[in-house]
């Protein structure tokens, strides 16, 4: 894609979350639509990822080799049913939100009575079975291990050893440094070291099992079947989607309100331009630790493990 072209696409794909997220979240309270609430969309949930999409468009402009990546991809996944996987996916998916909302049922009393947090284990164990276990052994193996083409995947995107495929970390690191600029500091101080530790490593399951799913296993086969936008724009929406379904069973990030259609006006206004910002870094370099990293700077610069 072209710069010229770049910009209409980024525009594009901003428009379109903004209009279906801003015209459900009018429809249901235009009262909370304000101008502060605007332009703290704008300003911080919108800007930063569309810095980080053109930054990340510079510099694949200049380095690596994106068709020799992509040819290798399309290789990789030469052998399997995409629409059959996709399917599964959205079931693994379905299942995933299903049963953290049986699990924010079951465990919600019973963490009062204990007086400790049971939920986010048992969300995290849900991403980690739906999103990436699961998934991994259907989408990976799918019929055709036998003959080694379904476990050709997870070489390009987790055994990166082309320099340039690490430059994604760049833009990504721009993009922490001008949150950091932006969110205020935080009140309290940071936790013990064990704290901070468990808090770190559950950012990062949560990460290692969302990017896999929603831009190695979703938006890659998305792109293959509809080309490289559709298939980034419509990762970004189900990934939004995912986090406007969960919110009411989780409380890091959580969207104030209790409307299913409202969440899911505010996820699009809200989590639909990180997953642009991913979804592109994973299309130019297909590192999945390049999106690991940047996700998990980026919680962990607007959520802090802080007493």
């Amino acid at each position: 894609m072209s710069m010229g072209r770049l910009p209409l696409a980024v525009i594009g794909a901003g428009v379109l979350s903004l209009l279906a997220g801003g015209l459900l979240v009018w429809a249901l309270r235009p009262e909370s639509v304000g101008v502060d609430y605007l332009a703290s969309v704008v300003l911080v949930s919108w800007s930063l990822p569309v810095f980080g999409v053109v930054a990340t468009r510079v510099l694949t402009g200049r380095f690596g080799d994106r068709r020799a990546l992509d040819a290798r991809v399309r290789t990789a996944l030469a052998a399997h049913p995409l629409q059959r996987q996709l399917l599964s996916l959205g079931v693994f998916l379905c299942c995933c939100v299903a049963l953290m909302a049986v699990m924010e049922r079951v465990l919600s009393d019973l963490s009062l009575e204990m007086g400790t947090a049971l939920t986010a284990p048992a969300d995290l164990a849900a991403r980690l079975l739906f999103l990436l276990a699961l998934p991994v052994l259907v989408m990976d193996r799918s019929g055709v291990v036998l003959d080694g083409r379904g476990t050709r995947m997870p070489p390009i995107a987790l055994k990166v050893t082309e320099g340039w495929r690490w430059s994604g970390l760049v833009p990504a690191l721009v993009t922490m440094a001008l949150l950091a600029a932006l969110v205020p500091a935080p009140s309290s101080p940071w936790a013990s070291p064990p704290v901070v530790f468990g808090v770190l490593f559950s950012y990062l399951l949560i990460t290692v099992s969302e990017e896999v799913f929603f831009r190695g296993m979703v938006q890659t086969r998305l792109e293959l079947m509809l080309g490289r936008w559709p298939g980034i724009i419509g990762a970004s929406g189900l990934f939004a989607l995912f986090y406007g379904a969960v919110q009411p069973t989780i409380s890091l990030a959580a969207l104030p309100s209790d409307e299913a259609l409202y969440r899911a006006g505010l996820a699009l206004l809200t989590y639909a331009p990180l997953g642009l910002l991913c979804g592109y870094l994973w299309s130019c370099f297909r590192n999945t630790w390049v999106n690991v990293i940047t996700r998990m700077g980026l919680m962990t610069i607007a959520f802090p493990p802080t007493l």
